[in-house]
């Protein structure tokens, strides 16, 4: 079935929003219930609502080996063996009567839950294992959460138990009792946190208030997201590289255990084989126990659980996203529809837009450069929406944009300057947006393939080359530019002389002599000697309408290939 999720989705498939609701109503039905077997049958009842897929026969793992459950389908006999041999990683399996059949395992931080088997007429489209595997995931999820309101059963029942025994056991039920009021309300607390929308500054608060120590919530790379020991109280340091690899080897070999490290007390969230964070109870007194380690393990088991969520969302959200723009600039997109889905990722598309292009050259992974993009864009404060194609980074970007700006961030973000942007013009509608795309593709071309290659070009900017320059006229410009410039192009190389650009600065001014003079930093005497010279050399009559204009289009033709 494939290990990622990203790469769950083909870039041409669209995401089914029925089966995303069914799945997420689903997902809360799963929560709500307390009994392994009726998460099982919910999980496998929403299989037809995900496209051509079919739950054929499910189990629990229980004492004494798996226990079938029944999923509305006579298939469970003698397939009990054969699905267990796919282990925790599950896999392929023929069925009898379907051309297609696999085996998943419904992992939870304590292990593997149990198994669904599922089959169809053929393998499933691509959107659809995305969706199952979103499914799986949060079935996994809701075992976990029942076996813990099971263990919270449990204990009540032993409870009642021991409250019938007499003299010793009295003293022991009482401290068992506090024990369960204890971890009851633990579970209540973070059972409130995993509702709040701000879950990682709630989750270190709980963590304060249940345990009496300083906690702190960091990422999968060891950044604090929140802490909550207060200013003057010395400063934080998160875990060294040295200290995570040590706590995620004995967090694996104590089955997820809460794990002891240099004065502090660390449980990952580690919702499947992937460590997406940690929760830390700074504890350099060794005053945590057994209690401790508890609220530890269910903090870190409700962070995990949110984090896959929230990946599951962007993820979502980013293709959703890219396939927009896909459809905006070809054309494809229906425009009060692409704004009604604009909006639901966030996007206002009512707002005038630009095309940009970026290209990088010399980059060893492409998402690099996207994701140098997405910081950039979000530390300018640009409203934009952003997808790959063709190696290319393409944003459809709300109002303004400084190219100049954009490509030196770009540059200190990527450490490079090997890179080309291409800024279409504004579009007012969404219909308008292929156009500016267009015109974005256009400046890019230009900016690649004139001397000063690394850079950002505007189409507003390429004045007259607007017209004369394609894609395929790249050589045609350069004889016209040889037909009218070639002689005093060939002088100033030779000569090292700037014929050429005060020609420019002469049409550029309207033939003002002192305009001309001015802005080259010269004496009009000397300005009068060039011209002189330009005459003599081209013997073309610069008071002539139509010579003017050849020679204004050449030396502008010439300054956007060769110019500075």
């Amino acid at each position: 079935m494939g290990d990622s999720t990203s790469d769950s989705i083909g870039g041409d498939a669209v995401l089914p929003a029925q089966g995303l609701h069914g799945l997420f109503t689903i997902s809360m039905l799963m929560f709500a219930s307390t009994d392994g077997a009726e998460i099982v049958r919910l999980c496998a009842s929403s299989f037809p609502a995900l496209g051509s897929l079919r739950a054929v026969a499910a189990y629990l793992n229980g004492p004494d080996g798996l226990v079938p459950v029944d999923v509305g389908n006579d298939s469970s006999a003698g397939l009990a063996e054969r699905v267990s041999q796919t282990g925790v990683e599950g896999g392929p399996i023929s069925l009898d009567g379907w051309a297609w059949g696999w085996v998943m395992p419904l992992l939870s931080l304590s292990g593997c839950r149990g198994y669904l088997t599922m089959a169809g007429p053929a393998e499933p489209q691509k959107y659809e294992y995305f969706l199952l595997d979103i499914l799986i995931r949060q079935a996994g999820a809701a075992l976990e959460n029942a076996a813990l309101h099971q263990d919270l059963a449990r204990y009540s029942a032993s409870l009642r138990a021991m409250n019938q025994e007499r003299g010793a056991a009295t003293e022991q039920l009482r401290t068992a009792v506090d024990d369960l009021e204890r971890r009851a309300r633990v579970h209540e607390t973070l059972a409130q946190v995993s509702a709040t929308p701000d879950l990682t500054a709630a989750l270190v608060e709980a963590l304060g208030d249940l345990t009496g120590l300083d906690g702190a919530v960091e990422d999968a790379f060891g950044n604090v997201e929140h802490r909550s020991a207060p200013k003057g109280r010395g400063q934080y340091e998160p875990m060294s590289g040295p200290d995570r690899d040590e706590v995620a080897r004995a967090a694996m070999a104590r089955a997820g255990r809460a794990v002891r490290v240099k004065g502090r007390l660390v449980a990952l969230a580690r919702p499947g084989h992937e460590t997406l964070g940690a929760v830390v109870l700074l504890d350099p007194e060794r005053a945590a126990g057994e209690y401790e380690a508890f609220v530890l393990e269910r903090a870190a088991g409700i962070l995990g659980t949110d984090l896959l969520r929230r990946r599951s969302v962007i993820e979502l959200e980013l293709r959703l996203r890219r396939q927009l723009v896909d459809e905006l600039i070809s054309g494809s997109a229906d425009a009060d529809n692409a704004a009604v889905r604009a909006a639901a990722t966030g996007h206002d598309l009512t707002c005038p837009h630009r095309a940009v292009v970026v290209h990088w050259s010399g980059l060893p992974d492409e998402e690099l450069l996207t994701k140098s993009v997405e910081r950039v864009t979000a530390k300018l404060g640009l409203e934009a929406l952003i997808a790959r194609r063709d190696g290319n980074v393409v944003l459809l970007v709300a109002g303004e944009l400084s190219g100049e700006v954009f490509y030196d961030r770009i540059c200190g973000e990527l450490h490079s300057v090997t890179g080309s942007i291409g800024i279409g013009g504004v579009a007012t509608t969404p219909r308008l947006l292929p156009k500016s795309f267009e015109e974005a593709l256009h400046a890019l071309e230009i900016r690649t393939t004139s001397r000063t290659r690394h850079g950002a070009t505007s189409f507003e900017e390429l004045g007259i080359y607007r017209i004369l320059a394609t894609g395929q006229s790249g050589g045609e410009v350069n004889a016209y530019v040889n037909e009218w410039l070639g002689p005093l192009l060939d002088y100033d190389a030779k000569h090292h002389a700037v014929l050429v650009e005060t020609l420019a600065e002469y049409l550029d001014n309207g033939g003002n002599y002192d305009l001309t003079a001015k802005a080259l930093l010269i004496h009009r005497s000397t300005l009068r000697y060039r011209l002189r010279r330009i005459r003599e050399m081209t013997g073309i009559d610069l008071t002539d309408v139509e010579s003017r204009l050849n020679l204004h289009i050449a030396t502008r033709a010439w300054r956007i290939f060769d110019g500075t």
